[in-house]
Parts: C-alpha cells; structure tokens; sequence
C-alpha cells in the first residue's frame, strides 16, 4: 500500500500530464473534496464530498477505474456502489445497477489533454454525469464520455467534466494509497454566552451534521475544545453551536453575518487545508484567530416617560418608537398604571450608544414633530427626532410634555388661525384644504373656508399644545398631489411651520406656495457662482449649480466665456433664501447626482448629502470656491506632482457584461458611470484598467456593467449592506495611495483576491394548492412569500384544467429556505396557520408554509388551501342506497332520508300492462297497435270531429 501526503501528489500532479494511463488503477481520494461541482472548471461551490461521506459512502470510495495496458477499461465495483434515485432504487450502498455494474464492455483512449471511455457503462467518479447532462434513467447511458485531465502524475489525477449546466471535479488517487492523517483540535471561547444544557458542538460543512463533534469544557474555564483525526488536506466549511437539540438543530449555530470571517451563503466558517496537526481557538460568534473574546457593552435599562396631561385630543394609547425598535410604531406601548396621565416604559438597550426616538399616538396615527436645533433633539441623515446618549448606567429619563423638550406647563391648549389667499392661484371648486401635524396629515379632513368671499380662505383648530412646533402645508383640493410648493425662505423640509407659544393666535395671511401675502412684491438679489474647475476636467456638458434650494441636478448651467477655467452663473433669489446647493460636472439630466462635487468630510460639507450651504441673502453678493473643495477666494489647491499606477481588477464570472463592457468610475476623481473603460483581453472574464492617481489620495470609487452614458448610475454594482460599501452611495474606498497598488475584486462582492463566490443555481418549484373544499367565492389565487416580497397578487396561480387544483411554477435560488403562503384576490383572503403546524416555520412572530430548497427542481404535492394535507371529498348528506327512490348519486353519506323502496314495472297509464304500484319504470310497457291511427277519438271514422280534438291540443306543451 502507498502512504503519501495528498498535498504533495497534487502539487507534483498539476501540469504534470507525462504519466501514462496505460495499466494504472485508481479511486477517488478518500478525503473531503473527492468531488464537487460549480458553475466554472474547478470550482466546486454548488457542491463537495465532506469528510463525512467518505465514511458513508464507503462503498463508492473502493471502486477502482482501471486503465489496463491493452487499451480496455473496467469499472471494478466491489459486492456494492453508491446508488441514486434516478437508478429506481433508493439513495445508499447496494448491488450496482446495469448499465454501471463493472460488466461493461469498454476501452480508453487519452490524447494528453483528455480521456474518452467507450463503452455504455463505463464512468469515471459518478455514473449519471456525462457530456451532455446528468443521467435521469439508466437506459439513457451514452456510449462515450470525455472528461478534462487538469493533472495528472504517478501519484494524483484530477479530471474535470462539463456536463452543460456546470462542471463536475473528479480527484483520483492510485487504488490501494493511504493518506497521511492529522489532528485537528477546535477551541471556542464562550465568554460572552450562557452554554445551554446540551453542550457545545462542531458541525457543519465538511464536518456533517449539528452535532456531528461533541465538545468538552473539563476545566470549566469557559473554553470548550474537541480533537478529531482528519485526512491530510481536510477543508470546507464548519461553525460551531451552543446546546442544538439533535442533528438539525441549526437554530443553535452561531452568527457570523455580516463579519469578515463569515464564509459561504450560511455564513459559516472556512478551514484552509489541514496540512500539519493545527489548533483553531476563536471565541463564538466572533471572528478572532486567538481564542479571545471582545465583550459586548453591557445592557442598561432606560425608562421613557411622557406627559400627556396638556395634550387636547382624545387618543388609544401612547407609543415609543426610535432606531431602538425599528421605528416600529406599535411594539413598544407605555402605560399609566397609576392614572396621573405620564405614560411609562422600560426597556434594555446595548450600553454605550446613541438612540434616537420620538412618541406617537396609535401607532404612527399622531407624532411629535421638532425643528433643527431644538435642545432635546439631533438630525442624523435629514430627520429631526428626540436623541439619547446611553453610558453604562441605568438611565431614567424625566418625564416631558408631549411633542416637548420640557416638562408640561399646566397651559391651556390654544387655538391657532391658519388663513391662505387663493386670489392667484384660483380656488379648487372641491375645496381648499390644510393638512399638517395637528391633524394627523389627512388630506381631506380639515376643510377651510371662505365666509366673505374675498378668497381668502381660513381654518382654526383648536387644542393645539402650547410650546410646540406645528408643521403643516395648504391644498387645493382634497388630495396631497394639489398640494403647494413652500418656498425654501419658510418652509422645514417641504412644510411650513410655527413655534406654538401659549396664547391662541391668527397667523399672517399668506399667498398660495408663498411666503407673503399675495399683494406683497418679495425683494430678489443677485447671487453670483463662481466655480474653479483647475483640478478637474469638465465634461461635455459643462458645469451647474443646483441641489437644495435651487433645484435638480441641472437647475442653472454655468458659463466660462473667458476659457480662464472658472465657471459663473448668476441667480436672482428671494430675500432671505438660505438652504444647501451643490456644483456639478456635466450631469447628463436632472437627477444625474453622480457628477455633483465630493464635499465629504470637509469643513464646507452640510447635512446629509454633503452639500454646501447658503446663509440668508440680504445682499447682493458673489460666492467664489473651487470644485470639490472648500476655498472662499476660488483659489483651488496646487495640482499633485507625484502619481502612482492602481490597477483596478474586476472578476465577472458571477455576471453577463453588457455590450457595451465594463468601466470604473464614481467618486471626486475617477469621474461619470464611464469614467474609465476596463478590458480582459484574454477573455479570461477579469476586467482590468490602471489609473494614474495623486500621491495621497482616498476617495470612493465603483465598477459599472455595461453603462450607457456617463449618468447610467443604474449600471453599478450593489454593495448595500455589505462591509466595503462607504458612504452615502454605497461606493467601494480607495485607501491613501502612497505607491503602485493592485485592487482584485469580484463585481458586486467584497473579496480582495479576486474572488467570487458563486450564487447558488437556480431551480424550478412547481407550488400546488387544491381549492376544491373552499366553500366561499373568489377571483384569483395568488401565491405571497418572502421570495416575492409578500406582494399580494403579482404571482397569480392558474388551473388550466378546471381540477380546482391552481399551480405556478417559479425560478428560486437553490440551497436556500423559504416562506409562503396562498391567498385569494391579492391579500383579500390569506391562509392561518398555528405554530407547530406541521408544514410551518414561525419567524419573527409570523407562522407560514416553509420550504428548504436543494440543487434540484421540486414539484410541489398538491395541499388543500389553508392545510398541510391534502384535501379529503366533502361529506355530502343523502340517500346513498339505490334500491330507493330518494338515492342520491352525489351523496357521500346516508342521512337516512331513504323511505320509498323501489318498484320496478310499467308506469305509463295508457299501456295495456300499466302497474299502479310501481314507481321506477323498467321498460316492460305494452301498447295496442292501432290500425286506423287517424282515428283519434275511437268511433271507428277519420273525421272532422277527430281533426277538431287534434287541434284543440295543437300547440300545447307535452309532460
């Protein structure tokens, strides 16, 4: 027997393709990793053999493929091989199945590159893959099959097969070789858990099931470890799990989301290949490569109160919502157990953070509303809401007057006059109307009035809070599509707005989206732009200043008559217009924010788009800067003298790259969506440019698909929610560049080698749901699930046989779990099912059908609509015995009604055998035959008196 280190065969084997076929035997490595498939030649990421299935498939791990010297081929089975269902058998070791029982007659041929077997029959690795597919019936085998050699040497053999929808891998060792073993020690660090009763476990991946190595703590010191024996070169994916219930207890794992050593679409951990005796020691569910933990901030409890005592309106109950609980509106109820109208609650919040929150009224029915800058408040991302800094301290809040920074005042509500003058924009017919805070923003609730007909048209509400800020905005007529435009000298956002005092109050009459009377002529001034444009180059459709205040992405083109490189634009604005804007090269449209300059991180940046600001105009003025930076003089910084090459490398093997290629742009330097068009010139699908940049230079950038101009944003890369996404725009960052750099890459993915990981295939699922037991009307049956986005009625089912049973067959990512359920006419009717039915998962607080999906397409059982069975016929009621008069055919169970047995016999009166007492015909009627048939009323004649009877009748129906 050969005792080897697999490692060594492989790295001696590769691009080793002397050795010759000709009287060698060989069987798979019995190792993890024998075989796989994936998308690509030699990735095996849809699938691999786990360490597990060698000792569970056994059976196909003894099989030997022998080359014999005088060209034939024999597949040596043993007294059993690995069996599948598509041989008609069940999955598991047993007798081998014809054609692929060792009896086939067959040869070999090997050109260098690759190995043909001739033979129907004959296979390497597994019997159902060939050329053209995956075998679904053994009648089907081909009578030739080419595999790939990607090594070959005395000692290892990889063979690789295209079977049209992927590759398969096939690793080979001699027959007979025996692998060098090591020990693999597991360490986790369970500091920051409580370890259920169960124990804590190694499984997953390559190591098998949720249970598949128990661990021990017999020091008690919190780190539990287990050694396993594995085969040199062992890897794949594993995770460890605290106190699973049995073997699919996944429930139990750790959670690595969203950390850099979370691996694969379960975000399990990865081995590298085990090529000497190795302890891994982490800490559980985290990453670290020491065995140490990093302790979470601990939890403090934090009491919210909130006086509702001067709030004027009736209301169900009171909420807190906040970044807490996902601005959740009603999870969170207060309660006023002791009946002095403050509100409370308690909850547990990380320590060491910030929170922002606000309270509402029945859900989100009525919410506080505050300006910038108010005390209690902050604004994070244009949103002003109440702002909370926990320490690691128990934290219990004073209580504050609704929609208030401060403790109520025992004031009065008041009464607050709005009034508006509709003389130049012309009234609505339907109404004018006021929408706002105070109302609960309903826009056909609060009707205003014109008593005196001058079109001024007026609203008083009464039981505003005092010492609050009101938002609100005018309609001309009763929907929010007719409402005004605020201009931005008065408004908050897009509304206006008042700091409430104490005393009732009738505010200014104000012209239709205006913020003066109609009669009133605003003052305009002139506001010069200047833009430096020397430290960038402008694109062809020049320069504009816009955003904020001023509008879209092209609200004002800008001029540079003089060619000096310094763009201009004057605009004439309402007296005290203040608010942000920004500069902009060469949008291609309005909404082409990609080309505004990059303020982030600059003094000069505002708010949460980084924009500039404009303090109130009261003069004529001129504001001079540079593009993209923050000089008041126009002066723009002197140009960098020192450049480096960064080489850009984008891998697209999990895209199609459009006709028109792929580009790297975005950000302040590396320009529009086409800013720089990559190439692969050896269509190895790794698309590459090299950029000269600045010797300290940081910025964001991002690879683009197939762009169709420079303001095609829409052909980026997503990476929302993933750790290289930065800033607003999800872009990728360029750390400081202080010398040549290569970035590798994968579209649309985070790797910095280079690498994809490749998306799980896609299969077919054919749901079915039988309506033939839904007793009630409906239009359309829909399928909803997390998959669809629980849309209502964009999946509609269709029974195109008219069996009641409705079917749709759907394309899902495999190896993945799903939630679904059926409803009727969109989300009309839905399905209910209880927690722990049996066809259900519950997640998050909601029960539906569950559905885990492998590699393969699945056809669905039919199930009847709200049940995990199928449907069982109605009971129907009635005579179900036939020697009855009453018998029913469609009757399913007899409700006793049968009473008339049946009497069988001529029923017809006019009939020489008439039977007065039968009452089910049975077609033994006997008449006379009449010789003169003419003769209807029997006095022997054809005459008058018979064509009167005949016409008395003429015409009537007959029984």
């Amino acid at each position: 027997m050969r005792f080897l280190s697999f490692l060594a065969c492989v790295l001696l084997g590769f691009g080793a393709q002397a050795q010759n076929l000709a009287g060698t035997q060989w069987q798979l490595y019995p190792g993890a990793g024998a075989m796989g498939v994936g998308p690509n030649q030699g990735d095996t990421g849809w699938w691999s053999s786990s360490e597990g299935d060698v000792e569970t498939r056994a059976c196909l791990f003894d099989d030997i493929y022998a080359f014999n010297a005088d060209g034939s081929f024999e597949n040596i089975l043993q007294d059993a091989t690995w069996l599948e269902g598509w041989q008609g058998v069940a999955e598991g070791c047993g007798t081998p199945v014809a054609p692929h029982d060792g009896t086939a007659t067959a040869t070999w041929s090997e050109d260098g590159s690759s190995v043909t077997l001739d033979g129907t029959g004959a296979f390497l690795g597994l019997a159902k893959v060939h050329n053209n597919g995956e075998l679904s019936d053994p009648a089907d085998a081909p009578a030739s099959i080419t595999y790939e050699i990607t090594s070959l040497s005395e000692d290892a053999m990889t063979l690789d097969i295209n079977y049209s929808f992927g590759w398969w891998r096939f690793q080979f060792v001699p027959a007979g070789t025996e692998l060098e073993t090591f020990d693999l020690t597991f360490e986790v660090n369970t500091a920051t858990i409580e370890v259920g009763p169960n124990g804590m476990y190694a499984g997953g991946g390559a190591l098998g099931d949720a249970q598949a190595v128990a661990m021990s703590d017999d020091d008690a010191d919190g780190i539990w470890s287990a050694t396993i024996s594995v085969n040199e070169g062992f890897s794949g994916n594993y995770v460890f799990l605290n106190s699973p219930n049995d073997g699919g207890d996944w429930n139990a794992k750790e959670d690595l989301a969203g950390l850099p050593c979370a691996d694969g679409p379960f975000n399990d951990r990865l081995l590298a290949p085990v090529i000497e005796n190795t302890t891994i020691s982490t800490c559980f569910g985290q990453c670290s490569t020491d065995g140490s933990c990093e302790q979470p901030a601990a939890t403090v409890d934090v009491s919210f109160k909130v006086d509702m005592n001067d709030y004027p309106s009736g209301f169900g109950f009171v909420n807190l919502s906040g970044s807490l609980n996902g601005w959740c509106g009603d999870c969170n109820q207060m309660s006023d157990d002791d009946g002095d109208g403050v509100y409370e609650i308690t909850v547990s919040l990380s320590g060491e953070s910030t929170y922002e929150y606000k309270f509402t009224l029945d859900n989100w029915a009525v919410q506080e509303s505050f300006n910038e800058g108010d005390a209690c408040t902050s604004t994070i991302d244009g949103f002003t809401n109440r702002s909370l800094v926990v320490g690691s301290d128990n934290v219990n809040l004073n209580a504050v007057c609704f929609n208030s920074c401060d403790a109520c005042t025992g004031a009065a509500p008041i009464s607050v006059t709005f009034q508006v003058d509709m003389s130049v924009e012309g009234a609505n017919p339907a109404g004018v109307f006021i929408a706002g805070s105070f109302q609960g923003w309903d826009a056909g609730a609060s009707q205003m009035s014109d008593d005196d007909g001058d079109l001024v048209y007026t609203y008083t509400h009464t039981g505003i809070l005092p010492n609050t800020n009101i938002q609100w905005k005018y309609l001309n007529g009763a929907d929010f599509s007719l409402e005004e435009t605020v201009p931005p000298t008065c408004n908050t956002g897009t509304n206006r707005f008042y700091d409430v005092g104490e005393e009732d109050v009738v505010l200014d009459v104000v012209c239709f989206s205006s913020c003066v009377a109609c009669d009133v002529e605003v003052p305009q001034i002139e506001v010069t732009f200047n833009v430096n444009t020397a430290n960038i180059e402008v694109g062809p459709n020049g320069m504009y200043l816009g955003g904020g205040v001023f509008g879209d992405a092209m609200a004002h083109a800008m001029a540079d008559d003089d060619g000096d490189g310094i763009w201009t634009v004057s605009v004439s604005v309402d007296e005290g217009l203040s608010g942000n804007y920004i500069f902009l090269n060469s949008p291609n449209d309005g909404g082409d924010w990609g080309a505004k300059e990059d303020l982030a991180g600059l003094p000069c940046a505002d708010g949460p788009f980084n924009d500039r600001f404009l303090p109130a105009v009261t003069e004529a003025q001129t504001l001079s800067t540079c593009f993209g930076e923050c000089s008041e003089d126009g002066s723009c910084s002197a140009p960098p003298e020192v450049f480096h090459d960064v080489t850009f490398n984008c891998n697209t093997a999990t895209i199609t790259v459009g006709p028109n290629g792929m580009y790297l742009g975005g950000g302040d330097y590396f320009g529009d969506a086409m800013g720089h068009a990559m190439s692969d010139d050896d269509g190895d699908g790794i698309y590459t440019v090299t950029v000269a940049v600045p010797d300290g230079y940081s910025g964001n950038y991002v690879y683009l698909n197939s762009p169709n101009d420079g303001g095609d944003w829409d052909a980026k890369e997503d990476l929302a929610g993933q750790e290289c996404a930065d800033g607003t725009w999800n872009d990728r960052l360029l750390p400081t560049v202080t010398e040549a750099t290569t970035l590798s890459s994968c579209f649309g993915q985070c790797s910095t080698d280079g690498s994809c990981e490749m998306p799980a295939p896609s299969v077919n699922v054919t749901f079915k749901v039988d309506m033939s037991n839904y007793a009630d009307g409906y239009g359309s049956v829909n399928l909803n699930g997390s998959f669809t986005g629980w849309c209502g009625s964009c999946v509609a089912m269709t029974d195109d046989n008219g069996d009641n049973i409705y079917e749709v067959t759907i394309e899902l990512e495999g190896d993945a779990t799903y939630e679904y359920k059926f409803t009727l006419d969109g989300w009309t009717v839905q399905e209910m099912f209880e927690e722990g039915d049996a066809c259900t998962s519950t997640i998050d607080g909601f029960t539906n059908r569950t559905l885990t999906l492998g590699s393969e397409d699945v056809v669905l059982s039919e199930v009847c609509f709200n049940s995990c069975e199928a449907c069982e016929d109605p009971v129907i009621l009635g005579c179900t015995d036939p020697f009855y008069a009453e018998f029913d055919l469609e009757a399913t169970e007899d409700d006793g009604s049968c009473s008339t047995p049946v009497v069988f016999g001529c029923i017809y009166e006019a009939a020489e055998n008439y039977n007065d007492a039968a009452n089910t015909d049975d077609g033994s009627c006997e008449f006379e035959l009449n010789d003169c048939p003419g003769d209807l009323d029997g006095d022997g004649l054809v005459a008058t008196p018979d064509l009167l009877q005949f016409l008395s009748f003429f015409g009537t129906m007959c029984d």
